[in-house]
């Protein structure tokens, strides 16, 4: 038994992170400036075109791994106002037919408001001419996040099985499954690791470490890290770390801006380092070619939605 748990201990498997969004929550063209042609915003006119890379949707990631006993598992952190528009450009060539869970980092509208849309993932998982959900995906986060969300949707959590089960049902079914802080669990096989972070004043939201070594650190909205948190940052190997970065110049109330951002990269020396949570301040190429310069963090750009990067998890 020992040598067995060493051994799987042990096992790295291949993982693709896909970027289904990498904006703010206003998302990228902004409304107001789409609305507003005075404002001259060059970024949200190129924004426009179906392929830009400056077309940005609320934070979220696909996480694609094949886990040691062969299955593929499939997880999302965060489904925001945009999801859907998202998923229609970005998950079918990823081949994504259902997802073995949604992790959320906070109840913000940009976290949490496409849950109503998980529907129709999961009917992507059952037989073409089926059209009620017999299946519920497992949802993660904070206790807190996971109270809030039942709240906003009480549909989709039946308070028994028997409710969801039992009964024709046309909306979503979740499931809920509470993740402690900086308590590495498995989901769907992946070993995940919430990061507690600061999101604004005292409100606490979840980063997320994914595989035992926390090969890939994923902070989307984030205005301070404790200390504690930074400490078992600090002791990772870290291949990928993903950074919330809502300005180039400066932070805001609930929001690193690049500057800080590009301190944490060069405190945790990652293999690589990737911005997300930009606001339309940052033209995607201007900026890659100004980080490309930036000796003090190597291998640092912005993301784009549809981006999947590679990596290796120790599971």
């Amino acid at each position: 038994g020992a040598v067995m748990s060493f051994r799987a201990a042990m096992a790295k498997v291949p993982c693709e992170l896909t970027f289904l969004g990498t904006g703010g929550s206003a998302g990228i063209p902004n409304l107001r400036h789409v609305l507003q042609p005075a404002a001259g915003c060059a970024v949200c006119s190129d924004a426009m075109r179906a392929e830009s890379k400056n077309r940005r949707g609320n934070p979220s990631l696909l996480l694609q791994a094949r886990v040691p006993d062969g299955k593929n598992v499939a997880l999302v952190v965060d489904m925001g106002k945009t999801f859907a528009e998202r998923a229609r450009a970005i998950l079918p060539a990823r081949q994504v037919a259902g997802l073995d869970g949604v992790l959320l980092t906070h109840c913000h509208m940009d976290a949490v408001l496409g849950l109503d849309d998980l529907r129709e993932v999961q009917l992507a998982a059952a037989d073409p001419e089926v059209w009620s959900v017999h299946t519920s995906t497992p949802v993660y986060g904070s206790s807190k996040t996971l109270q809030e969300v039942q709240q906003i949707f009480p549909y989709m959590f039946p308070k028994q099985e028997s409710e969801g089960h039992g009964a024709l049902r046309m909306v979503g079914m979740c499931s809920v499954n509470k993740l402690l802080p900086l308590r590495t669990q498995l989901v769907a096989g992946i070993p995940v690791t919430p990061l507690p972070v600061l999101h604004g004043g005292e409100y606490v939201c979840y980063g997320y470490a994914f595989g035992r070594q926390g090969t890939v650190v994923y902070l989307s909205d984030v205005s301070a890290v404790p200390e504690d948190v930074l400490a078992v940052m600090r002791g990772y190997d870290i291949s990928v770390l993903i950074v919330d970065a809502v300005s180039p110049e400066s932070a805001r109330y609930a929001h690193w801006g690049m500057p800080q951002a590009l301190e944490l990269i060069r405190t945790l020396r990652p293999k690589q380092g990737l911005l997300i949570g930009m606001s339309c301040e940052f033209d995607h190429e201007t900026t890659n070619a100004q980080l490309a310069l930036d000796e003090t963090v190597p291998n640092t750009q912005l993301a784009f939605d549809g981006q999947t990067v590679a990596v290796e998890l120790d599971v």
